[in-house]
């Protein structure tokens, strides 16, 4: 049986089934892997290997960690393995054009949205801040531009109305790996048409930043209940009140009945004992709240050893001069 020779880059977690699915293929033989290199852990000061890195050890495949693949000697490395396909999945490094073009089936990605829908570095939370209700895995033909190659196979996936991006990206991660055989059969086959993309329909889905984290209490209530979907794991929705931040981890959409008539409406506004919020648009109640540097716990819990009174305007960042 002919083997096709590949090599697999990916860092992160999302790129770990892809790579067991490659692995087990009995008409591929995964080379290399390429990884990010160690890097120091949040807790302590040892460097951490990324979840590819470990599964490649566990599979006994070499490891190759370059901090860049733009230098000649890089692509000479490559070269020298001469593999018939390189398979990318989340790398987190740019892939030159020498690189590109080099294997004879060329460099194919895994890419976590239905393209050109979201291009870029967060299209599973992007997809979500912007209320899709679908999204999927592209699998693309590479080229030197950011996710802008032609497109070889798709498959979708629903975004629920109360699903995570984490729970989004469990399930496009191993919706790419299940791909992988049958497209990897028609592809060196030579059975797949590439179809180009249209770059007009194309969004950036740029990376997420720490000051997304913040709410604002300004916009309505089903964007911040998006928000707290997207970017609960980090860098989790938070909000102030007096000297505290909050991180707001779970909520529902909320209707009030009766309310006094003089309740003011200012976006943050508490409304009621039970933790209803006025929007820019909408009533949020959140369901889970926590603490800096404390456990997230169920509101009526939270609300035994933290006062939040109705009628106090919640803050969407610390005030000036105050440490969060």
């Amino acid at each position: 049986m002919h083997k096709y020779r590949m090599i697999f880059m990916g860092s992160p977690d999302f790129a770990v089934p892809a790579l067991t699915t490659l692995y087990n293929q009995k008409n591929i033989e995964v080379v290399a892997c390429y990884t990010q290199p160690p890097k120091p852990a949040r807790r302590g000061h040892k460097h951490r290997k990324t979840a590819i890195h470990q599964q490649a050890e566990r599979y006994n495949i070499p490891v190759h960690t370059p901090i860049t693949l733009k230098d000649s000697q890089a692509v000479e490395v490559l070269r020298q393995m001469k593999p018939d396909a390189i398979l990318v999945a989340a790398y987190g490094l740019i892939l030159p054009r020498d690189i590109i073009t080099l294997p004879r089936f060329g460099c194919l990605n895994i890419h976590a949205s239905l393209l050109p829908r979201w291009r870029g570095a967060a299209p599973i939370q992007r997809a979500i801040l912007a209320g899709d209700t679908v999204s999927g895995i592209t699998l693309m033909k590479m080229d030197v531009g950011l996710d802008d190659g032609d497109i070889l196979r798709q498959s979708t996936c629903p975004i629920l109305p109360e699903m995570t991006a984490g729970q989004l990206h469990d399930q496009l991660a191993q919706l790419g790996a299940d791909m992988l055989p049958d497209f990897l059969a028609d592809w060196f086959a030579g059975h797949i048409i590439p179809q180009p993309q249209n770059h007009q329909e194309a969004n950036y889905a740029a990376k997420i930043t720490s000051n997304e984290g913040w709410i604002d209490w300004h916009h309505p209530a089903q964007n911040i209940l998006n928000q707290i979907r997207a970017l609960g794991v980090w860098p989790g929705m938070r909000f102030a009140y007096q000297d505290e931040v909050i991180f707001l981890r779970q909520a529902v959409l909320a209707e009030v009945k009766q309310l006094p008539s003089s309740q003011a409406k200012t976006p943050g506004t508490i409304l009621t004992p039970q933790l209803h919020i006025q929007t820019g648009a909408g009533i949020l109640q959140p369901q889970i709240l926590q603490r800096a540097g404390r456990k997230a716990c169920p509101v009526p819990d939270f609300l035994r050893g933290f006062v939040l009174p109705p009628g106090a305007i919640l803050q969407g960042q610390p005030l000036p001069n105050r440490t969060p």
